[in-house]
């Protein structure tokens, strides 16, 4: 295979900016048996650091490597799309996709070190690892880069393995998870949270299982809530004493929802299908009055 010399520079929306050229690094390549694509770079940071300790990790394979003070990594036989993550102790933590050969990424940190830190807020990190801990808002994993990381959980953050959706209280200590992150106010905040492995519990949609019903509420008897859940049709919604209700992040009754209300409920699969709820969210009317 014959690589061509770089023809043009690629600003990488995560904040790295790429530079292709030919190889130039292959003798610290590891080697995989997980694809036939070569990821090679080098990583710079703002005049008078150097990026010696950053971890250059493919997420899902297990391949990593610490770079030195030439700022050097390659990685060899890896899947024809990958996902590269940078982290180092001080507080860089980027991503970046690459798809097929990319022979020498230059990628720039300097927006993510040191002082520099503030600048990355809001954007998306990643983290592989084992749950160690968890709370009634919070994640603590212990991550591929061997350090425990905590994570603020709220009802944005949507947690699921495949098509099946978890609640919070559902994750277990030792299930492997990918956590997707922001900075939010100063708090690290888990915008997504992937069960990749759970010991063989995989329950599908016997009693027991989690569930979810989000849509419009049709119908209302006492504490049970009839709602129009697509794809699932119409589902019976069960609130108790326990049902967390919320509308803008106010606690309110069950009374207080009301037809035509849009709403979204977690919880487990009850007898007939009807969802015992834990958790509902309720979104407002959004048809607008005549």
């Amino acid at each position: 295979m014959t690589l061509m010399r770089p023809t043009n520079l690629i600003l990488i929306s995560l904040g790295f900016v790429a530079l292709m050229s030919g190889c130039r690094n292959q003798e610290t390549a590891l080697t995989g048996a997980y694809g036939q694509s070569l990821v090679a770079g080098r990583v710079v940071m703002e005049a008078g650091s150097n990026p010696a300790g950053v971890e250059v990790t493919l997420l899902g394979t297990g391949m990593r490597m610490i770079i030195g003070q030439d700022g050097r990594f390659a990685f060899n036989g890896v899947p024809d799309r990958s996902e590269l993550h940078f982290h180092r102790a001080d507080g860089i933590g980027r991503s970046l996709r690459v798809d097929g050969n990319a022979t020498s990424l230059v990628v720039d940190l300097s927006a993510t070190s040191g002082n520099s830190r503030r600048r990355g807020a809001g954007r998306s990190m990643q983290y592989e690892g084992l749950i160690r801990e968890v709370s009634a808002s919070t994640i603590k994993v212990y991550t591929s880069h061997k350090d425990e990381v905590e994570f603020a959980v709220d009802m944005a953050t949507t947690i699921r393995k495949g098509n099946r959706t978890y609640l919070l209280a559902d994750l277990k200590p030792e299930w492997r998870v990918h956590v997707t992150a922001e900075t939010r106010n100063g708090v690290l905040t888990a915008v997504e949270i992937k069960v990749q492995n759970t010991n063989g519990d995989d329950a599908g949609d016997d009693d027991g299982a989690t569930m979810t019903a989000n849509g419009v509420v049709t119908a209302k008897s006492g504490s049970d809530l009839t709602v129009d859940s697509p794809p699932r049709g119409l589902v019976t919604v069960r609130t108790d004493a326990n049902t967390i209700i919320k509308k803008q992040g106010v606690r309110i009754t069950v009374a207080e929802i009301q037809v035509g209300d849009e709403i979204n409920s977690q919880g487990v699969r009850g007898p007939d299908g009807v969802l015992l709820a834990r958790q509902i969210e309720v979104r407002g009317n959004s048809k607008k009055p005549k």
